[in-house]
């Protein structure tokens, strides 16, 4: 399973941006541009995570009378640049989370997230993740909307480990501020 997911994972990175280079132009013909379109759209994060029933770490959260099923809350260092030819948006994200808040317990996460936007918002990124848990495989898939000039994002992320799985459904919102 894990080969068929790294293979799928390739064939995104490989061959779907490709699908936007023969039709990249420039926002307007009349500016000429010398670097990539920089923004910065970090903001506040919140949802919630589940933890696969029968995983090592649902045990261990157990044992310790936490629910695998908690809240999220945190804040997302998200950077993002765009070719001067247009296409998708290249990313880089740190999404730092503490979840359990309201178990009366202290779960923090990071995140490290490389990926890409499409022009319709779509976007993906894989990456590592560290938590009380430990190391494991972070991949998110989701969509960004923009509610004039606020970026709105919802992405589902899977970490994987040898311990066990989680699932994160994550939103949030960042003004738009571009270099």
């Amino acid at each position: 399973m894990i080969r068929n997911f790294a293979a799928l994972i390739i064939l995104l990175f490989a061959i779907y941006p490709m699908s936007y280079a023969s039709d990249a132009v420039l926002p307007d013909s009349n500016v000429v541009m010398n670097k990539p379109i920089e923004i910065n759209l970090s903001g506040p994060r919140f949802g919630i995570s589940a933890v696969t029933n029968g995983s090592e770490i649902a045990d261990d959260l157990r044992d310790k009378s936490i629910e695998p099923v908690f809240t999220q809350f945190g804040w997302q260092f998200e950077y993002t640049a765009t070719p001067i030819h247009g296409g998708h948006t290249l990313m880089f994200d740190v999404i730092g989370l503490v979840g359990g808040m309201e178990q009366g317990v202290f779960l923090p996460s990071l995140s490290g997230m490389m990926g890409f936007r499409t022009r319709d918002g779509y976007e993906f990124g894989i990456g590592p993740n560290i938590s009380l848990a430990g190391g494991a495989l972070g991949v998110a898939v989701g969509r960004s909307f923009d509610y004039g000039g606020i970026n709105i994002p919802i992405n589902l992320a899977v970490m994987t480990s040898p311990k066990g799985t989680r699932f994160t459904l994550v939103t949030g919102f960042a003004l738009r501020i571009g270099k």
